[in-house]
């Protein structure tokens, strides 16, 4: 049986010196070193051979060599060397400082332009900060401190935006976008608050409400300042009719974001010196302090400043509008540590105002009147219904709960 090599192949490529063995002639005879030491500049003792150009004559055999030579394309690249071939020493020593300070010159001017267009890719003027479908990043920049368990997180994207990007968004409707746990690899949906008078243009800013077992929640209630998040959307949630003329919206804690929205689209986004729509919340909170201040508005007169000692960043917000639009927008406060709750006798009153000293008359024949429910899933169940899945995707379902058993004649209700 013929003999087998047991070695591994590590062992067999460098095999063991054997008496009579000569190292093969290509491997022995090592090309000079100077040949590898090739720059940008060429530093060479002799002059390159096979040269893209010579310049000058060469001297004759035997007689000193004074030259220059320096690469056409400052790189590296055989057979493109320039050869000047030149009368001395002095010559030979003042065209290779000029070669040399040329390249520098050359390839200072290369990395400012690389650097430039790098900078002005980094911060680029974009229509958009989104990069859907992928996940972009941002930067929290202010955390504002609504409850002990919630909070207002604004946040700036990392590129400059011209003018308001979510404008066509604010003038459609309701909208949302996903925040991503990176730790998890989890995606939640957050509905953003409509701008203030401070809020810069790209900015984003999201009611956040610290949950016991919310995943999401309790990492986006962590976060700091100078964070950065990961951000996807946006998602067109619902688009408002153009001739909805009225909507009443009951809102369960952080409900009150979307209700803000259609307040925003309705009566401030939607330029109409037509009449705008009448908007009726009711927010429902388990403790004051999530509402600090809210109450039943009392019209002032527009010369009155609005004072907000101690009053909750979002009523705050909330009074302002209706300060502007007293009669468009009326918010009830009900609070479950006080004892009040919405009811069948408070829906009722919302959809159909025994009084038109408020909000005018009611067209009975209407199709343009939207009842929306906001909140929690328990909320959501008890006043409307469970929604439903279908196709992996979560429909509106059946209307239940309290609106379905009182029955809520001519409007529409949506379940958000």
């Amino acid at each position: 049986m013929r003999g087998q090599n047991l070695f591994p192949v590590a062992a067999r490529l460098s095999p063991k010196h054997w008496s009579g063995y000569r190292t093969p002639s290509h491997i022995a005879k090592c090309l000079p070193a100077h040949v590898f030491r090739r720059h940008f500049m060429y530093f060479g003792s002799t002059p390159p051979k096979n040269s893209l150009r010579t310049i000058g004559k060469a001297p004759p055999p035997g007689k000193p060599q004074y030259f220059a030579a320096y690469y056409l394309f400052a790189f590296p690249i055989p057979r493109t060397e320039i050869l000047l071939w030149l009368d001395n020493a002095e010559k030979q020593r003042s065209s290779r400082a000029k070669i040399l300070i040329s390249e520098f010159v050359f390839l200072g001017t290369i990395g400012t332009i690389l650097y430039n267009l790098e900078t002005e890719s980094s911060q680029k003027i974009s229509s958009s900060p989104f990069d859907s479908p992928r996940f972009t990043k941002f930067t929290i920049i202010s955390e504002e401190n609504v409850s002990s368990t919630s909070k207002l997180l604004t946040i700036r994207p990392k590129i400059t935006v011209q003018s308001d990007p979510y404008a066509g968004y604010w003038e459609n409707g309701l909208w949302s976008v996903e925040f991503k746990q990176p730790l998890l690899q989890i995606a939640r949906s957050y509905t953003p608050l409509p701008p203030n008078e401070n809020t810069t243009t790209g900015d984003l800013r999201f009611l956040i409400r610290k949950e016991p077992n919310g995943e999401m929640s309790n990492y986006l209630f962590g976060l700091q300042a100078n964070s950065e998040v990961e951000l996807r959307g946006p998602h067109v949630e619902f688009e408002l009719p153009q001739d909805v003329e009225e909507v009443v919206f009951l809102a369960g804690g952080t409900g009150i974001a979307p209700a803000m929205q259609v307040v925003h689209t309705l009566l401030e986004a939607r330029k109409s010196d037509d009449k705008r729509p009448r908007v009726r919340i009711i927010w429902a909170n388990r403790r004051r302090e999530e509402c600090v201040g809210g109450k039943m508005y009392k019209p002032v007169s527009r010369s009155d400043a609005l004072t907000f000692d101690g009053t909750g960043l979002i009523v705050q917000q909330l009074q302002k509008i209706q300060q502007k639009y007293p009669e468009n927008l009326q918010v009830n406060y009900v609070v479950d540590d006080e004892g009040t709750f919405i009811d069948q006798k408070m829906i009722s009153q919302a959809i159909n105002p025994s009084s038109a000293k408020m909000y005018g008359s009611i067209t009975a024949e209407s199709n343009s009147k939207l009842l929306f429910v906001s909140g929690p899933e328990g909320f959501i169940n008890h006043f409307a219904g469970p929604k439903k899945w279908w196709s992996g995707r979560q429909e509106q379902g059946e209307l239940g709960g309290i609106l379905g058993r009182m029955g809520v004649g001519n409007w529409k209700v949506f379940k958000l």
